[in-house]
């Protein structure tokens, strides 16, 4: 079980540098907290916090991403690789961001 200090750090989301990725971009590793923090006008973002080789990175959470997670189970200690693809448009004009999403748990794994 984690210590006191180590779940506190985790509520710090100030403390993670925001996933802001250019086309191609990928981002790889172990999430370790669910959280919302106010990322723009639109006020409460549901993000979360994963632990990369490079570093603590927040990760905003799209419906597509929200939905990926609950399909494959994510959990906190899961690792997973988020690919994005671009900006996309649908035929109503809604912009929405294209990911690939791989989610690795042990319980999968069995």
């Amino acid at each position: 079980m984690k210590n006191y200090e180590e779940i506190l750090e985790q509520l710090n989301v100030d403390q993670f540098t925001l996933w802001k990725p250019k086309i191609g971009d990928s981002l790889v590793g172990e999430i370790i907290a669910w959280t919302n923090f106010t990322h723009h006008a639109y006020g409460l973002q549901d993000a979360m916090l994963v632990d990369t080789p490079t570093g603590r990175v927040s990760v905003a959470l799209n419906q597509y991403l929200k939905t990926g997670l609950r399909n494959g189970k994510a959990r906190i200690g899961s690792l997973i690789a988020i690919r994005f693809l671009g900006v996309c448009e649908s035929k109503y004009g809604t912009k929405y961001n294209e990911l690939k999403l791989i989610i690795t748990n042990e319980a999968n794994n069995v």
